[in-house]
């Protein structure tokens, strides 16, 4: 137990992120390892966190495909997110990967069993739109681009 408190503990509330991102949470807990990946692979191909298009939208992707077929343990408790991150005192960016902590948020997250999942949280924290796959960036750019915070990013 005490290691699954220090996971937790090195993790960000996903908390941190809303009202500032939207984000792409995308997973397929309880499949194959090798069937995860593929997956994982082709949502980074179609849109990642660190795609012009996502900046723009403010859009964070984060990984969440490597739970237990336990709903009650989980292996990690959160998910992977890879962003860009200006250094301090610099203007140079770098890649930082950290941890997110979704434990205290079930429908943010992927189905254990559920087969591939890409679920979209909108800035207020509520789920806008679930895929059984890996989403295209044309779709859902365009999905994104007609909700009412993003009409009102674009009008400034």
């Amino acid at each position: 137990m005490a290691a699954l408190m220090g996971l937790m503990d090195n993790q960000t509330p996903v908390s941190d992120f809303l009202g500032t991102y939207r984000l792409l949470i995308v997973g397929g807990p309880g499949m194959d390892k090798a069937d995860q990946q593929r997956f994982w692979s082709k949502q980074l191909k179609y849109v990642g966190s660190l795609t012009k298009g996502a900046e723009e939208r403010r859009l964070l992707v984060l990984n969440d495909s490597t739970r237990s077929d336990n709903p009650y343990v989980d292996k990690r408790i959160g998910a992977l997110l890879l962003r860009r991150e200006t250094q301090a005192k610099s203007d140079q960016q770098v890649v930082k990967v950290e941890m997110v902590n979704l434990r205290y948020h079930p429908e943010m997250r992927p189905i254990v069993g559920g087969g591939w999942q890409s679920i979209l949280v909108g800035l207020d924290g509520t789920v806008k739109q679930r895929w059984d796959r890996p989403v295209k960036r044309k779709e859902l750019f365009k999905l994104i681009d007609v909700m009412p915070m993003r009409q009102r990013e674009l009008a400034q």
